[in-house]
């Protein structure tokens, strides 16, 4: 598969309304079928070409699809029309549908996974108020000097929270003494000291009742926003209810009659 070939077959499917991305994934498996690049292929390589488009289909679906297929040269297929039925496929891609819906919300932050595939949104509004909330909790921490005052309108909040410190100081807060201060490392952060900081926040997020399943410290470090937001409110709200005392708030008591 040539680049020079590639680069033809590119050109060939660039006004048919699709990405550019779009196109260089069409010409490419056009391409890689194509061994010869004789610039046409029979249409029984239909199933190749989408399975190289990474559209694959199951043989039912491929002869289903057959009959509506709309060739210049009988039996044989183009790179253009190829490009048409890889159109049609997208329109009935969900991923891309919900992915398209996701980015026309406003007030959210989209977010794609590694795989390219996975999509994750978090609220800006959540955002700030996280890091408002710690700004406001912690600007008198020594320890917390260097990462605060954390940004509301950017995503600092994430990289803030990459050395394991400022987590250990919220469940701190939220219940005293749940980590011995000399545990924490606050000084020679290396990557290994401080991966021993989110181990030592996340083991203890757990034991104050927080859900740390599928959170691991490499997640945390690399500033994962939806792991992120989802245990920094774990351990706010957890901070949030122990705050809660009946003796103080009389009108909470629930009596129960029983009949006599």
């Amino acid at each position: 598969m040539s680049a020079e070939y590639v680069a033809q077959l590119t050109a060939k499917v660039a006004n048919l309304g699709m990405t550019e991305e779009d196109n260089v994934k069409v010409a490419e498996a056009y391409a890689y079928v194509d061994e010869k690049e004789a610039g046409i292929l029979d249409i029984d390589d239909i199933g190749r070409l989408l399975e190289a488009a990474g559209k694959p289909l199951p043989g039912f679906k491929i002869r289903q699809l057959m009959p509506t297929i709309k060739v210049a040269q009988p039996g044989s297929i183009s790179v253009d029309e190829f490009a048409n039925i890889y159109k049609t496929q997208l329109k009935d891609d969900v991923g891309r549908k919900f992915a398209k819906n996701i980015n026309e919300l406003s007030g959210v932050e989209v977010k794609t996974g590694a795989t390219n595939w996975s999509t994750h949104t978090y609220s800006l509004e959540e955002r700030e108020a996280f890091a408002d909330w710690i700004n406001g909790r912690l600007k008198d921490d020594p320890d917390c000097q260097h990462l605060l005052p954390i940004g509301t309108d950017d995503e600092s909040l994430f990289n803030a929270v990459d050395d394991g410190i400022l987590l250990c100081k919220m469940i701190n807060l939220s219940q005293q003494e749940a980590i011995d201060e000399r545990a924490i490392n606050k000084t020679k952060l290396s990557v290994y000291r401080k991966q021993e900081n989110l181990n030592l926040a996340l083991n203890s997020a757990a034991g104050i009742g927080c859900t740390v399943v599928n959170i691991g410290a490499e997640d945390i470090m690399s500033g994962k926003p939806h792991l992120v937001l989802g245990i920094l409110w774990q351990i706010i709200r957890m901070g949030l209810f122990a705050n809660i005392d009946l003796a103080l708030n009389p009108s909470k008591f629930c009596f129960k009659l029983t009949p006599v």
